[in-house]
């Protein structure tokens, strides 16, 4: 049976509230219900019966916490039935840097808060979450989500009321993570040498961006491939200002899906630029044949067995984007059409945008094979690009 939450939270933030609701229920499917009073009331119902309904039927309750929230007095009528019931409290913050305000002393002298813009407080809040409602632990890749989802609507609230420009100046206060001047990557693909049916990949990633944190220690990269074996990182070039840059090593978080990190020592500190050149060799990338579809799903439900695909989500703004993938006429693939999602939905204006400006372009010919070349400036944060192609039979070899 699902755990049920109380989201409490200030009126003008809504947008904030239901982005974190959004994800926070994506990530644990059903295992929580969140409710949200300013979301689900209806015209004419008498809110404050209605909340003091849902606080008896909650099993716990979030807090989200802002500077105006933290204002307001309704925010601590929602809080103590709660701590004085014992019930769990999940506090979050979003926006602050003087946390020496009543509200925090009270729910800091017992509950551990979690910072929205902070990804190792976010990780540990869905730990927490986890433990309460007795569900897995979620993967690390929803962790950006909450971070940029949350820090953009914040900081689309905190532009209006300032003047602002949400996209340029106002990326450091808490919208993104970093802002990209430039975000490059390029896949060379070939038939494996030694594992039949298999493609093998060199990745090179370039990576310029403004950190927007202070005490930022690490950026975590999400990779998929068929098997860590082999994998290797060569990192070209890096400059950061005088810091040391490392590539961490592999975690693997579900099936065929990895991650790694890039390490800063000392830690990144807010308005540092940093440029990234670095490569991966992938021996077992993606699947080269059918048959060999048909192998990998007899072993698992998640294989896609009509085509194989990169999807790459853009998780903070960035000035250019580029997106290339080259796979050798060795391999006879077929592109496919590029696909622009939002939310889970086809994009329409992303789509007509790309084909009015000409920024994307798939060929494929006996010399230099299938090449799929995206070229994006400014795309809007939160668009995932879908480039993918046909499997060929074995017979096509022979």
């Amino acid at each position: 049976m699902a755990k049920k939450l109380f989201l409490s939270c200030y009126s003008d933030e809504l947008d904030v509230a239901t982005e974190l609701k959004k994800n926070l229920e994506y990530a644990f499917k059903k295992s929580i219900e969140i409710e949200s009073p300013l979301e689900d009331m209806k015209c004419g119902d008498d809110w404050k019966e209605y909340i003091k309904a849902r606080l008896k039927d909650c099993d716990g309750l979030i807090s989200l916490i802002t500077p105006a929230y933290a204002k307001r007095a309704w925010c601590i009528a929602e809080f103590i039935p709660f701590w004085l019931e014992g019930k769990l409290i999940f506090p979050v913050t979003i926006g602050f840097e003087d946390t020496s305000v009543d509200i925090f002393r009270l729910i800091t002298d017992k509950y551990q808060t979690a910072r929205l813009e902070d990804l190792d407080d976010v990780e540990g809040l869905l730990e927490a979450i986890a433990d309460f409602c007795g569900a897995p632990k979620p993967d690390r890749k929803y962790l950006d989500g909450i971070v940029n989802g949350c820090g953009r609507e914040y900081s689309s609230i905190i532009a209006g009321v300032s003047g602002f420009d949400a996209d340029r100046d106002a990326f450091v206060r808490n919208r993104y993570i970093r802002q990209y001047l430039k975000n490059s990557t390029v896949w060379q693909c070939t038939l494996s040498d030694s594992h039949q049916g298999i493609i093998s990949a060199v990745c090179t990633k370039e990576l310029r961006f403004v950190c927007a944190h202070n005490d930022t220690r690490y950026l975590e990269m999400p990779l998929r491939a068929i098997s860590e074996d082999g994998i290797r990182f060569d990192v070209i070039e890096a400059d950061a200002g005088g810091r040391k840059v490392s590539i961490g090593s592999i975690v693997k978080s579900e099936e065929s899906v990895f991650t790694y990190r890039i390490n800063f020592r000392p830690a990144l500190r807010q308005g540092d630029t940093v440029k990234i050149e670095y490569k991966i060799l992938i021996p077992q990338y993606k699947l080269a044949t059918t048959e060999k579809a048909l192998e990998f799903i007899a072993k698992s439900e998640r294989i896609e067995l009509r085509q194989e695909s990169i999807a790459i989500r853009i998780d903070a703004p960035t000035d250019e984007f580029s997106f290339k993938i080259v796979i050798a006429p060795e391999c006879g693939v077929a592109p496919h059409e590029i696909q622009a999602k939002w939310n889970n939905t086809i994009n329409t204006e992303e789509l007509e945008y790309i084909r009015a400006n000409k920024s994307y372009s798939d060929t494929f010919d006996s010399a230099k094979g299938c090449v799929m070349d995206l070229v994006r400036m400014k795309p809007k944060p939160g668009i995932t690009y879908i480039f993918s192609w046909a499997l060929p039979s074995q017979k096509d070899f022979e």
